[in-house]
């Protein structure tokens, strides 16, 4: 799950367990370099994935390409980027012309994770993503593939999330209901692959 909002972040899951890392912070793929001595990021370092594609580094192509374009609200991330989203509706050639270069970095990103993890499926999410998502997402797919292998890339379902509305919020009341149902020694989705291998033991056949 790659997610776009006022930064840039990922979480995996194998075999039904998120992957928490060390110090619980795997998942910051925002602050991985896409460009070297780029610009700067909110975290100190500079070039970063982030300041490329979250809601600020959208806000900054748009002020690059044309300063005093009126969609640009410095101070309103989210309404710059709904102005983009209805600039692309109209066919507005600024707004395009900063989707396909959002959509070229986000694309190099996904790229990255497909070559190292070689995932069974890529939901690209997060708000910045929704709005102009049905544009967003195939272009960033279509980078994607041009900085893949073929087979892995084809290995690898792309889509939008088929959640509604913001998935943190139902994410941990999850959470909080596996550490609950641990503590009662019920199986819980981390122990999903012995939990599946009970089921199919002790159900039997229909008919």
């Amino acid at each position: 799950m790659l997610t776009i909002g006022a930064g840039a972040g990922a979480g995996l899951a194998v075999s039904g367990a998120l992957v928490r890392g060390t110090g619980i912070a795997a998942g910051e793929r925002g602050h991985a370099a896409v460009v070297i001595d780029g610009r700067p990021c909110r975290c100190g370092n500079r070039g970063c994935l982030e300041a490329y594609v979250g809601a600020r580094g959208i806000v900054q192509q748009l002020r690059e390409y044309v300063p005093d374009s009126r969609p640009l609200r410095a101070e309103d991330q989210a309404a710059t980027v709904a102005a983009l989203a209805g600039g692309l509706a109209r066919g507005d050639e600024t707004a395009g012309a900063v989707l396909r270069q959002t959509a070229r970095y986000r694309g190099v990103g996904i790229a990255n994770l497909i070559n190292m993890l070689n995932p069974a499926v890529t939901v690209v999410g997060g708000w910045v993503t929704e709005l102009p998502g049905p544009r967003l997402v195939p272009a960033a797919a279509e980078t994607a593939a041009q900085h893949t292998f073929d087979r892995t890339f084809n290995a690898t379902r792309t889509e939008m999330p088929t959640l509604i509305g913001n998935p943190v919020s139902p994410g941990a009341g999850i959470f909080a209901l596996e550490g609950f149902l641990a503590g009662l020694g019920v199986s819980t989705f981390r122990d999903s692959a012995r939990h599946t291998a009970a089921i199919a033991t002790t159900t039997q056949p229909a008919g």
